[in-house]
């Protein structure tokens, strides 16, 4: 099976479990991200999730209807909001984390311990690979 392969099934049972908790991958996504790196501005939650401004922009609309982000005006830049979980957002993060954490769990107890960090430094390095490729073709 190759990595595409794997990512799609693993990513088929992250979307089922998140479809329990009204979310969608992208919205789990940025709720996750500003739960693990706190509050920023939009442009950066884009470029901690690769996304385009105007597909952020759908998402934060969306998740602040519900209830889960509210914008501020920054201090300095009236024109920059930042990004925040209230309150209802920090519970949401809190309960998908730790059903995300025991899915995840629950996938990776085939491997050992050195077959989970040999399989970590070798993502690691494809990650790395990539960024560079991502680099050179932005020049």
């Amino acid at each position: 099976m190759s990595i595409v392969g794997t990512y799609k099934t693993v990513h088929v049972l992250l979307n089922q479990q998140l479809i329990k908790s009204g979310l969608t991958f992208p919205q789990y996504r940025v709720i996750r991200t500003l739960g693990k790196f706190g509050a920023m501005p939009m442009n950066k939650l884009g470029e901690h999730m690769l996304v385009t401004p105007p597909n952020i922009t759908g998402i934060i609309d969306r998740l602040e209807a519900r209830g889960y982000i509210e914008r501020k005006e920054s201090g300095t830049d009236r024109r920059i909001a930042i990004m925040r979980l209230t309150r209802k957002g920090q519970i949401l993060h809190r309960q998908t984390s730790v059903r995300h954490r025991k899915l995840v769990s629950r996938i990776m107890k085939v491997m050992g311990r050195e077959e989970l960090t040999k399989l970590t430094s070798l993502l690691q390095r494809i990650k790395e690979a990539a960024l560079e490729v991502k680099s050179d073709m932005q020049e």
